[in-house]
């Protein structure tokens, strides 16, 4: 598995698998979960319980922002345009940007 470097520091990555197993007894210490962590600036990312492979913790852990759906493109831009050339200012400028977002989510 490919792990990339910590979005925050640019530190490794380590993946840590879960520490035991659902009818294993109670210990405070155990995680049913994998995670992968930045022994750096100590960031943590869990996976989906009982993956003992540790995929889902990677997997969101090598997530990133600038990988955004193209839906929350689409409310980016509607919302930066909004006001761009209009005179609207405080609470009908945020209101008429609410409303562009909107229509971007319906219209998907």
């Amino acid at each position: 598995m490919n792990i990339k470097p910590c979005a925050h520091c640019g530190g490794e990555g380590y993946l840590y698998l879960p520490t035991c197993k659902p009818k294993d007894p109670y210990n405070p210490r155990d995680r049913l979960f994998p995670w992968v962590y930045c022994k750096s600036c100590y960031t943590e990312v869990p996976g989906q319980d009982e993956d003992y492979q540790g995929q889902t913790a990677v997997d969101n852990w090598n997530r990133r922002y600038h990988e955004i759906p193209e839906i929350t493109q689409s409310m980016i831009d509607a919302y930066m345009k909004v006001g761009r050339h209009s005179s609207l200012k405080g609470e009908k400028l945020a209101r008429a940007r609410l409303l562009a977002v909107f229509s971007v989510l319906c219209s998907k």
